[in-house]
């Protein structure tokens, strides 16, 4: 099955055609702009998931700087790169600093290689990757404060699950009847061994629809964290679909990848310790009409801790 921006609303609607098919605001300019992209270079997930956002809403620089561009947008984020990485991008950088290459010559052949701007690393997988708290930085600097972050955690401070069948389905039914009242776009952070593996051959639409998908498709055996945008959901009176957006174009059609919000639930509760959350991009400016209508469904707003330390410079506070 073949997912592109041009077709996206018509072989979207097809996957679930009983359901009701809810999709982010600005949907074509964001389904476009995925479209566009290679995959994510190793650890860049949570600011990669920016960078198909940030421009079709309009913000595509910052102080000279492209908002489309990974790397930048990892150093905004705090990202922390593999230790590997460090060596190769030097290399580059000295190739480029001694005239050998252009700039844009460098960044037609070394994509994947080279940062442009100064990142962390750590040789300890542990440490590895993008920080919610980073995200939100990125969202706030990025946009000069326009847009800012909502993270609803899945177990709050004392490890207790927020995210309960319940209220998910609040927040759902929340999430799909304000969707263009609220033009929220969102990153979700989980564990993918929750949900169904996107690079199976069995991932087909008809699987899919199957009342069961599990019986056919198996899970995702890729035991890690991970983040992705959301492009939309699909909504019964019995069940909802979540739409994600993957960095890896090999999961999914095309990188667009249904998957059971039951399953994204477990996912953000994660069960290796570490936190995952859901991060809503709002307009400033319907930023407490939003916060006024979570919180009656008793939704907490925190970071989560999954394991990157991120930006040391910045702590995100309700607001920002």
């Amino acid at each position: 099955m073949e997912i592109n921006f041009k077709n996206a609303e018509h072989e979207l609607k097809k996957i679930f055609p009983l359901y009701d098919l809810f999709l982010v605001d600005q949907f074509k300019k964001i389904f476009e702009s995925f479209d566009k992209l290679p995959d994510q270079r190793p650890c860049t997930c949570g600011a990669f998931s920016l960078t198909y956002v940030l421009g079709p809403l309009g913000f595509n620089e910052l102080n000279g700087n492209c908002l489309l561009d990974e790397d930048f947008l990892s150093h905004l984020a705090g990202v922390v790169i593999e230790q590997n990485e460090v060596e190769p991008s030097k290399a580059v950088e000295l190739l480029v600093s001694k005239g050998f290459l252009k700039e844009i010559e460098a960044i037609n052949l070394f994509s994947k290689i080279w940062y442009r701007y100064p990142m962390q690393s750590s040789s300890d997988d542990s440490m590895l990757g993008t920080s919610p708290n980073g995200i939100a930085k990125a969202i706030y600097f990025g946009t000069k404060g326009e847009l800012a972050s909502i993270p609803i955690p899945a177990r709050i401070a004392d490890k207790s699950i927020q995210l309960t069948k319940e209220k998910w389905q609040k927040l759902l039914k929340l999430l799909s009847s304000n969707i263009n009242i609220w033009n929220w776009h969102g990153i979700i952070n989980y564990q993918m061994t929750h949900t169904l593996d996107p690079k199976h051959a069995a991932y087909t639409k008809e699987n899919l629809q199957l009342a069961d998908p599990k019986s056919e498709i198996p899970f995702d055996d890729w035991d890690a964290g991970h983040f992705v945008g959301i492009g939309g959901l699909w909504s019964s009176s019995s069940q909802t679909w979540m739409l994600l957006l993957d960095s890896y174009k090999e999961r999914g059609f095309n990188g667009y990848q249904p998957q059971p919000s039951e399953m994204i639930r477990q996912g953000l509760i994660r069960s290796d310790s570490r936190g995952g959350g859901i991060q809503l991009i709002i307009e400033s400016k319907r930023l407490e009409m939003v916060i006024k209508e979570l919180s009656a469904i008793d939704i907490e707003f925190a970071m989560w801790d999954n394991g990157s330390p991120g930006p040391s410079d910045w702590i995100w506070e309700l607001g920002l």
